[in-house]
């Protein structure tokens, strides 16, 4: 995962990405850190991928919502240039959370 710092008015935070080579796979966040990993393409969430053919993150937002989570961090400051590999190992987004 690519770790950037973003200078802002509150001081230096960081903004997390996945590289743009995942398709289909997203970060989920709570307040301004990921804390589950969505892989549409995995097994345990075939029902999902069968009933979103269309739009998959917009319903994917609408659902998360309700538990209080985001699919992008709300960051605004200045981006550095410079930014690092990380690795995290963050929990399957739990399918419950798609019903």
């Amino acid at each position: 995962m690519e770790v950037k710092r973003v200078y802002t008015l509150a001081g230096i935070k960081h903004r997390y990405k996945l590289s743009d080579f995942a398709y289909g796979e997203w970060l989920i966040y709570k307040g301004d850190f990921p804390v589950y990993y969505f892989n549409i393409f995995d097994t345990d969430y075939s029902a999902f991928k069968d009933a979103t053919k269309v739009n998959a993150d917009k319903i994917l937002m609408d659902k998360l919502e309700k538990h209080g989570l985001r699919l992008k961090q709300n960051l605004f400051g200045i981006s550095s240039t410079k930014s690092h590999q990380q690795r995290f190992d963050l929990e399957k987004l739990p399918a419950s959370y798609l019903r």
